[in-house]
């Protein structure tokens, strides 16, 4: 059996074997043994995850480290966290199932960030439809950080708001197009201070769960639909107290 394998894939141009996507609800995340400043490696945070991005200050650049925080976040920086119902400041960081994925900004300092959280596997051949949840808070009313889904050879792909609760959205985007391919699933986290100065700090963050493929088409709402449920849901994003 050895040596008919290389044979089969000789007389199969293009046959490969491709990963599934995993981990797409964050609930594989180890937390265990944080350090005092209440991070574990990225890599246990977020298994099968990669995460790449870079803060902007005052000509400063800086990118992120190999940790994420759990629970916590960090002054001055993005931070990459994975939250659990025991977080303190659990209010503005609702938690779906055990654990949610956030992506947080420190704006003032930092005059504009962004942070990407990217997974490479195979994407069913019958998928239609990528569904993924969002909640997002803000200590500035009206003011939020925006986020681009992109998927591999599609680019950046529009989604749509199918459930609009009052903490958590449902989101779905057309990926049929990118059915039976593997590609790079990619969720980009950006914002830039909107002040002139450095005061007072404006803190944001996306949290980020619930992310699976669905044989089923996503209905587009009108315009107007769109408008409405996108005010509420990224535009008017609840302070933080």
């Amino acid at each position: 059996m050895r040596g008919i394998l290389p044979i089969l894939l000789a007389l199969v141009p293009g046959l490969s074997f491709s990963q599934a996507f995993s981990n797409l609800d964050f609930e594989e995340a180890n937390t265990s043994n944080p350090d005092s400043l209440h991070r574990v490696p990225f890599t246990n945070a977020f298994p099968n995850w990669q995460a790449s991005g870079i803060a902007y200050s005052q000509g400063v650049s800086e990118g992120l480290h190999g940790y994420a925080y759990h629970n916590s976040s960090d002054l001055d920086q993005i931070t990459l966290g994975i939250y659990d119902r025991n977080a303190i400041v659990f209010e503005p960081h609702p938690v779906l199932g055990t654990y949610t994925a956030y992506i947080e900004m420190d704006l003032g300092s930092v005059r504009s960030a962004f942070a990407q959280l990217t997974q490479t596997g195979f994407i069913p051949v019958d998928a239609k439809s990528i569904l993924f949840t969002t909640t997002s808070y803000s200590t500035l009313a009206g003011f939020s950080a925006q986020l681009t889904l992109s998927l591999g050879a599609q680019g950046n792909v529009p989604y749509f708001p199918l459930d609009v609760e009052p903490t958590y959205t449902i989101w779905g985007a057309d990926i049929s197009a990118s059915a039976g391919t593997t590609s790079q699933l990619g969720f980009y986290v950006s914002a830039s201070y909107p002040f002139a100065g450095a005061d007072p700090h404006v803190i944001v963050g996306i949290g980020l769960d619930d992310i699976g493929f669905s044989p089923s088409t996503i209905p587009e709402p009108a315009t107007p639909m769109i408008l409405a449920a996108g005010l509420v849901c990224l535009g008017m994003s609840r302070l933080w107290k």
